[in-house]
């Protein structure tokens, strides 16, 4: 892991969450000066957890604040389509593309399928797949499950929603905070 990396790390355990893109109020890689390789390191080793949780943009949390949220969050229903998805995942790992092809889905279908299980912590980014450029690259996807067997997961309190807020509440207000938990 390079020095940008140990440097993405301290800070994504400091905060507990970044934004991959620029945003007025949040902390982002874009404006830390940060690149998609210290991104890619993190994911590759599954230190920063990939979903779309905070206002359904691409947000990376630190495993502290994944098994945080994961104890806070009241599960949701799977609509058959997410279903298909995460069972086609739970075999084993695959690309966007792959999983498309097995699900047999319109384009619009998977995409809100595979946008609810990125939302609700249930699926995320193993690690980095073929490189399409030098600042961006595929995804290997696979459950949350099986990410955090890879995972080096902290122990949480016996409060995981007063946890939380402690650590969020100096970046996000309580409203915020409460519908990232829901």
């Amino acid at each position: 892991m390079g020095k940008q990396s140990g440097e993405l790390e301290k800070i994504l355990n400091s905060v507990g969450v970044l934004l991959c893109n620029s945003h007025p109020r949040y902390p982002n890689i874009d404006d830390l000066g940060l690149g998609w390789g210290d991104v890619t390191d993190l994911m590759d080793s599954q230190k920063l957890f990939y979903c779309k949780a905070f206002m359904k943009r691409t947000t990376y949390l630190s495993p502290k604040v994944y098994c945080l949220l994961k104890a806070c969050k009241t599960p949701k229903a799977l609509p058959d389509p997410a279903r298909l998805i995460y069972e086609t995942l739970k075999q084993g790992m695959l690309e966007t593309y792959q999983i498309k092809q097995l699900s047999f889905m319109s384009e619009k279908t998977y995409k809100n399928a595979f946008e609810f299980l990125l939302q609700h912590l249930l699926i995320t980014v193993y690690r980095s797949g073929r490189a399409i450029g030098p600042n961006w690259s595929t995804f290997v996807y696979c459950t949350a499950p099986h990410w955090e067997k890879a995972a080096n997961l902290p122990g949480i309190s016996d409060d995981p929603k007063k946890e939380l807020r402690l650590i969020l509440s100096p970046l996000f207000t309580d409203r915020e905070i409460s519908k990232l938990m829901e």
